[in-house]
């Protein structure tokens, strides 16, 4: 008896497996499970063309997912009938925060945070179904069986019920609408059964501790490079004598200096581009100050780029006031950008966004230290431009 029993759990199990299956969204770190007689119209057309092309013609197919991915949409399965038409529509969705409903995780805030951020919230949601001829029947909190929390709204548009569930994670807005037109029996555990399916990684930890490394790490190196370009500034002899085969060798162009043209290179088609990008995104303040930022620093680059061939005294000295030029601006423009994100009221700015702005700092003030020191002190660049030969 034990054996039959035994057996016939394996099969209920197998059975359990078959009758739904999975969809991993590895961008969002999510997992969704659907029964089996879903179809995801965003990945399974091809193989259930026949049935869907009453629905979304083929020539219209691109348009459809495309504008469905611009709205955030990551899967969008639907439930036919028997006569091919949509009985049930499940669309999971993701979008940024606006900064007066920023939260990491709807699960960190205690019964009387969840309720005003509810309120903040629906404030949002209510103009937006306005805005849209929706009414908003009722909400409240949901909680899953794994403890995640979703604000669930109700709403009603002409005679298509939407059942919503929403939820914060990772600083993203993640929804699940479950949408009918018919009244259907039990759709309230319908629709929590799918919501108890999603599966959703939280990451943040697992980025800031990633940056939170690669501060450290940037960091020491970065101090370390300060120091020895400092020391060697400070105990160099400025009167050492040179030999004819190092003024010889030192009259040619290379050493430290190639490598500072390689810079200046790589980092100007770096620039070149970004300005494109911010030129694209120059509504956004931030990204307007990153490309005032940006044309400057590439014309003091290519300035540069041109005087260090220039077999001078003062080219030297042009080229430690560029970088100092440079330098200066990449620290007003990096404050001004962390200032104004924490005014701006409109946008959530991401962990990332210090991060970079912390790294860049660190990182420009260490390459001006290092190069500055360099130019100053090297032989090479003393022989180079003439400053060695008019001491002599």
């Amino acid at each position: 008896m034990k054996k039959v029993l035994a057996v016939l759990f394996v099969l209920l199990s197998i059975t359990t497996i078959v009758s739904a299956k999975t969809y991993n969204v590895a961008s969002e770190n999510m997992i969704i499970s659907l029964k089996d007689d879903y179809i995801d119209l965003l990945s399974e057309y091809e193989e259930n063309e026949q049935r869907l092309t009453s629905i979304i013609p083929k020539e219209n197919y691109d348009k459809y997912v495309e504008s469905y991915k611009k709205q955030g949409t990551i899967i969008d399965a639907v439930k036919l009938d028997e006569n091919n038409e949509i009985e049930l529509e499940v669309i999971v969705g993701t979008s940024k925060l606006t900064k007066n409903i920023s939260a990491r995780d709807l699960k960190d805030f205690d019964e009387q945070e969840l309720e005003e951020y509810k309120q903040k919230f629906m404030e949002v949601l209510k103009a937006q179904a306005e805005s849209s001829e929706m009414e908003v029947v009722e909400d409240d909190i949901y909680r899953t069986e794994a403890g995640d929390v979703y604000i669930r709204v109700h709403t009603v548009k002409e005679n298509q019920q939407i059942e919503s569930f929403y939820t914060v994670r990772n600083f993203k807005l993640i929804r699940v609408n479950i949408q009918y037109t018919e009244q259907i029996a039990q759709i309230d555990s319908m629709a929590e059964e799918i919501v108890n399916n999603i599966q959703i990684k939280d990451t943040t930890y697992d980025e800031q501790y990633n940056y939170f490394l690669s501060i450290i790490g940037t960091s020491i190196v970065c101090i370390l490079t300060i120091v020895v370009a400092i020391y060697n500034k400070a105990t160099h002899k400025k009167k050492a004598e040179i030999t004819k085969e190092q003024e010889e060798k030192y009259s040619k162009f290379g050493g430290f200096l190639i490598i500072y043209v390689l810079l200046l290179v790589l980092n100007a088609i770096s620039l070149a581009i970004s300005i494109i990008i911010y030129i694209v995104h120059s509504n956004v303040i931030v990204y307007a100050m990153e490309l005032v930022r940006s044309v400057i620093m590439l014309v003091y680059m290519l300035i540069s780029l041109k005087n260090i061939r220039t077999r001078s005294t003062d080219t030297p000295k042009k080229i430690i006031k560029h970088m100092y030029i440079m330098l200066a601006i990449s620290i007003i423009v990096a404050i001004s950008g962390l200032a104004y994100s924490l005014v701006d009221t409109e946008t959530v700015y991401m962990p990332e966004f210090y991060v970079s702005q912390l790294l860049n700092l660190i990182s420009s003030v260490t390459r001006t230290v290092l190069f500055v020191a360099y130019f100053s002190i090297s032989t090479r660049v003393k022989v180079y431009y003439g400053e060695y030969n008019m001491k002599k």
